[in-house]
């Protein structure tokens, strides 16, 4: 795990899972990062703690997704706060918001494509259904603009819009040919950068009333496993590659972040 500040161009943190935070002699992975305010929410393979990630100016809170379908929730000195069991199935990733009434609320997608919403102010329990199984899996999920849409990229190729408030999907888009693995919401926009297995990356404007694609770049001959937006305004994004040491960087036309071309 690497936290990179791209304005000063220097690595804030990396840490390794090495396995030996871990019980089992398996080699561990890494499985959904959300951001809650000032926590940084990471899943593991295996759910067990890693409290061994440590960045001295920001407070942490680690949520190991568990393949038995669990999400646990750790504190600051790393004792467990709350465990959701949230399915039989494996999570596949995980995403947060607060709602207008101040109610924490965590999006959790299951390997069997299914979206549920837990929340509560002092509780956290099962709230509702956003998606009910599919045969594709939610792969990524993000949350866009102040109503809380939640966007969520599938394995197969679509991205799948849904109103939180309503509780229900409001739209579908052919976004790639082949699995998407990675979905990034920008801070600043309503904008989401997705890529997939077919070595494309897009930006889109994903809000209420309106839906487009606003860049599109393919990287040839090149497995895309993740992407995000970069700088001060997310004015520029960002991709890694399988087996690649490097980071792809675009910077977007002025056009797409909202400025008038000089």
């Amino acid at each position: 795990m690497v936290l990179w500040d791209f304005d000063q161009q220097k690595r804030i943190l990396k840490h390794s899972f090495t396995g030996s935070e871990f019980s089992e002699k398996t080699v561990p992975f890494m499985r959904g990062i959300a951001v809650s305010e000032h926590h940084v929410l990471v899943g593991t393979s295996t759910g067990e703690p890693a409290l061994n990630c440590r960045c001295g100016w920001l407070v942490r809170q680690l949520v190991e997704c568990l393949l038995l379908g669990r999400v646990l929730f750790f504190s600051e000195t790393g004792e467990i706060d709350t465990t959701l069991n949230v399915s039989e199935h494996p999570v596949s990733d995980i995403a947060f918001y607060k709602s207008a009434d101040e109610a924490q609320n965590v999006v959790v997608a299951t390997t069997d494509g299914s979206i549920v919403v837990w929340s509560g102010s002092t509780k956290i329990q099962k709230d509702f259904i956003l998606q009910k199984p599919l045969p594709s899996i939610a792969t990524s999920l993000g949350i866009v603009g102040p109503t809380s849409l939640v966007v969520a990229a599938f394995t197969s190729g679509h991205i799948r819009v849904y109103s939180s408030a309503r509780k229900e999907i409001v739209a579908q888009i052919d976004a790639h040919a082949r699995p998407i693995s990675s979905l990034c919401v920008s801070s600043k926009r309503p904008q989401v950068v997705s890529s997939g297995e077919d070595s494309v990356l897009n930006v889109w404007t994903i809000s209420e009333d309106k839906i487009s694609l606003d860049f599109s770049q393919k990287i040839t001959n090149t497995l895309v496993v993740g992407s995000t937006f970069i700088g001060k305004n997310d004015e520029a994004v960002g991709a890694t590659a399988y087996d690649y040491e490097g980071v792809f960087v675009w910077t977007l036309p002025p056009e797409v972040i909202g400025l008038e071309k000089q």
